[in-house]
C-alpha cells in the first residue's frame, strides 16, 4: 500500500493548498517536498526533505543540525 507522495520536482512553486488538498483527498497520508527551509511547518502534507549525495561530511552536518545552524547564522 503506498500511503505517501512526492510531489514532481517537489519546489514551493510546484504544489499549493488546493495541490495539498487534492493529494489529501486521493487518500494519502502525507506528502514530502524537495527542498528544506528553517521555516518548519507542523503540516503533513509539506514534508520538508534535505537531498543526500555521497558526500558524507555534508550528510554529516544534516545529520547533527549544523547545515540548519549555518543558515540561520548568515541569515543573520
Amino acid at each position: 500500500e503506498v500511503s505517501s507522495f512526492c510531489y514532481p520536482n517537489g519546489t514551493k512553486s510546484d504544489f499549493n493548498d488546493t495541490i495539498k488538498n487534492i493529494v489529501k483527498n486521493a487518500g494519502y497520508k502525507n506528502a514530502v517536498a524537495a527542498y528544506f527551509d528553517l521555516d518548519i511547518r507542523d503540516d503533513l502534507f509539506e514534508l520538508q526533505r534535505h537531498g543526500i549525495s555521497n558526500d558524507m561530511l555534508y550528510f554529516n552536518k544534516i545529520m547533527y543540525g549544523v547545515e540548519s545552524l549555518s543558515k540561520v547564522i548568515r541569515r543573520g
